[in-house]
């Protein structure tokens, strides 16, 4: 039981000050220089300087394009951002030998100060990914609509995001189009928004622009079928989303709820034959 409270309360100890000094304090839209993580940035970057020597390609770059798909929601490349793991991975362990002084809950402790940052930055890129999947549909509806009023691909691009409210996919469009303004072509720069996203949705999205672009054929009609088929996927997954809840509330129903009706009906009868002597 004991070993059980411990670790809730180093889960909980790690969520609060994960949500109180929050990572983002590190994005490049933050200017205040607060917060746990911004003052150990030093720490992570000459801890990183060090893992930079180290042969592991492949770990850069799958770590590099999930913080790039997450958003860079900390201004960390892959080498400080294992640097972080590291870090945690002492303080975890750490923490859980001086309180319990037990080899086995240090290794729990180690495990856990490691995949920590591994569970926020997951968490980050799922909850960004929903938002751009959420998004993706009405945006496609108003690009289609600009561009089938006359106005080509960049100008039909700058009205829509001078009339959108900021989110994950507005900033990635807004990237692309100071990439294009910047000299790229519009085809690399919609390569370069695929890439950061990584979705089978914004790939699909991109790749029939790409075509039409290529075969010179319009835009208009291409961005119509994309757009009507992003609505459809969106509302599949509303519908999957619908008929998955009742399994997902049965879980707390057992637990929680009906413990509760079960006392609450059955209480006063046990009360009551336990002092009436049967």
């Amino acid at each position: 039981m004991s070993i059980l409270i411990l670790l809730l309360a180093f889960i909980f100890v790690t969520i609060t000050v994960i949500k109180i000094f929050p990572m983002s304090l590190l994005n490049r839209k933050a200017e205040r220089e607060e917060g746990i993580i911004y003052q150990i940035k030093p720490i992570l970057t000459t801890i990183g300087k060090y893992n930079k020597k180290m042969d592991m390609p492949k770990y850069r770059k799958k770590f590099q394009s999930k913080l790039i798909a997450a958003g860079e929601p900390i201004l960390v490349d892959a080498d400080e951002f294992l640097a972080l793991k590291e870090l945690l991975l002492i303080v975890g362990g750490l923490l859980f030998y001086f309180v319990t002084q037990s080899i086995i809950i240090t290794i729990i402790g180690l495990v856990l100060g490691f995949m920590m940052p591994d569970i926020w930055l997951n968490d980050e890129l799922k909850k960004r990914q929903k938002v751009i999947l959420r998004t993706l549909p009405d945006f496609l509806d108003l690009m289609t609509l600009t561009v089938e009023a006359g106005l080509d691909f960049g100008a039909a691009l700058a009205k829509v995001l001078s009339v959108s409210k900021t989110n994950a996919l507005v900033d990635e469009f807004a990237l692309a189009q100071q990439e294009m303004r910047l000299g790229s072509t519009r085809q690399q720069a919609l390569r370069n928004l695929s890439d950061r996203i990584n979705l089978s949705d914004v790939s699909t999205f991109v790749s029939s622009l790409i075509q039409a672009d290529q075969l010179g054929a319009s835009l208009g009609p291409a961005m119509r079928i994309q757009a009507d088929q992003m609505r459809i996927k969106r509302m599949q997954r509303a519908e999957k989303l619908g008929a998955e809840a009742p399994v997902k509330m049965l879980v707390p129903l057992m637990l929680f709820i009906f413990p509760s009706v079960f006392v609450m009906l059955f209480g006063p009868i046990i009360i009551k034959v336990m002092t009436s002597g049967f």
